[in-house]
């Protein structure tokens, strides 16, 4: 077990009750800190970047309310896409034990991810916030020969400026492209939303050139479409990285989240889009971020981030 993790609460590698039906629980085994596999999920129970921004603060408690749901639902079988997840290796890593310092927390971050990804093909990371993705971005980038390139599935660009040291959960992609961990060029945000972003802030990843795809042009294009241009983006990346902040959805389908938004994607939408990331090889790590157990109704956004990983599980499955 590496140094900042801490098993989860919930357990997710139990026998299934009846040998003909096997659940998605069964397929689970927690990791040691030394074996192999397809698939390490990791937990990240912070939300301070969220509280800095302003935002409703409760991400922490996610990783844990979204292994609840991943305890109780789930096949190891999607019929949709003929997929047998039977055949993935997949660990439950833990959760990054968090400190209140931001720094220091994405610094935790960035080498725990490091090392699950030094043991598996892909990292399934559970926010938290969205300023962890700066630090699983990063561990991505050194635990890769080549390039790095991906998309931030969200209503929001999430390129504030660092303002007075605070790192808020609208700050990471700055930092990265800033920082010349990404290249614009190789990035793209997906689902923006038109009344909640900045003017400036697109003007910003145009220069950088950086892709911007509308809530708008998701729906005219749809999410295949989407994802086969971000294929050709990142042509040149020798590893990729999707990461879906919840609030893209819109507030009907996932009212438990940070910084919620009537309008939005549907699931139908969003589940299509973990699929395709899973399909894709280069994608070792994929994220869900800023949902928010404590304003959840029934379960349901939880259950959305759930079910969101066991399609992204079905999609890595077709890659075998």
């Amino acid at each position: 077990m590496t140094t900042f993790l801490k098993p989860s609460q919930i357990k997710l590698d139990t026998k299934s009750a009846n040998a003909d039906d096997p659940r998605f629980r069964s397929l689970v085994r927690r990791w040691n800190g030394k074996e192999k596999c397809d698939i390490g999920i990791v937990g990240v129970p912070f939300d301070e970047g969220v509280r800095l921004s302003g935002g409703r603060i409760g991400a922490a408690k996610a990783p844990d309310a979204i292994r609840e749901q991943l305890a109780r639902y789930g096949t190891a079988y999607n019929i949709s896409e003929n997929a047998d997840l039977s055949r993935l290796s997949i660990a439950d890593c833990g959760n990054v034990t968090p400190t209140k310092n931001s720094r220091a927390m994405h610094e935790r971050i960035e080498n725990t991810v490091g090392e699950v990804l030094a043991k598996a093909k892909a990292a399934i990371v559970l926010g938290g916030g969205n300023d962890i993705s700066y630090a699983s971005v990063r561990a991505l980038t050194r635990a890769t020969k080549g390039r790095v390139g991906g998309a931030n599935i969200d209503a929001h660009f999430d390129v504030r400026p660092v303002v007075g040291g605070k790192l808020t959960s609208g700050t990471p992609y700055r930092r990265l492209l800033a920082e010349g961990v990404i290249d614009g060029k190789h990035f793209a945000e997906i689902g923006v939303q038109g009344q909640v972003n900045a003017k400036a802030h697109r003007e910003y990843l145009l220069k950088k050139h950086a892709s911007i795809v509308l809530l708008s042009d998701v729906r005219k294009l749809g999410a295949d479409r989407v994802m086969s241009a971000l294929a050709s983006r990142t042509k040149s990346c020798a590893a990729l990285f999707v990461s879906i902040d919840i609030d893209v959805v819109a507030q009907a389908f996932a009212p438990g989240s940070s910084a919620p938004s009537s309008d939005g994607l549907f699931p139908e939408d969003i589940l299509r889009f973990a699929y395709l990331a899973g399909r894709n090889p280069k994608v070792r790590l994929f994220e869900i971020v800023e949902v928010n157990p404590l304003f959840d109704v029934d379960e349901r956004t939880s259950r959305l981030a759930a079910n969101i990983i066991l399609e992204f599980c079905a999609g890595f499955a077709g890659r075998l």
